[in-house]
C-alpha cells in the first residue's frame, strides 16, 4: 500500500500537473461531454418548432395552408422544384432525341 502511494505521488502527480498546464484536461473533459452528453438538455430542444408555430398561426387565420413551405423553409421555398416541371423537362429531352433519330 505504501508502494502504491509513492508510485501515485511520483508518477501521477507530475503527469496530472503536466496535463493541466498543457490544457489536455479540458480537451479530455470536452471529449467526454461529446461521448456522454447531459441527458437533461438536448441541443435540438433549443430550436424553434416552426411547424407548430405555423399550425397555431393557421388556427388564428393569419396564414393559409398553401404557405406551409414558405413559413417553414423561409426564403428557400422558391428553390424547391415540383415534379411537374421535372417531368416536362424529361419529356422535352425525349422529344428532342426522337426528332434527332428521325432526321438520321
Amino acid at each position: 500500500m505504501v508502494y502504491s502511494f509513492f508510485v501515485g505521488m511520483f508518477v501521477g502527480l507530475p503527469i496530472g500537473c503536466y496535463l493541466r498546464e498543457v490544457g489536455y484536461a479540458n480537451k479530455f473533459k470536452s471529449a467526454y461531454k461529446i461521448f456522454f452528453p447531459d441527458q437533461g438538455i438536448m441541443k435540438s430542444d433549443k430550436l424553434k418548432n416552426k411547424s407548430a408555430q405555423f399550425f397555431e398561426s393557421l388556427k388564428r387565420g393569419e396564414v393559409e395552408a398553401k404557405d406551409f413551405e414558405k413559413y417553414v423553409y423561409g426564403g428557400q421555398h422558391n428553390n424547391r422544384q415540383s415534379d411537374v416541371k421535372e417531368v416536362e423537362k424529361e419529356q422535352q429531352k425525349l422529344q428532342i432525341l426522337r426528332d434527332m433519330k428521325r432526321e438520321l
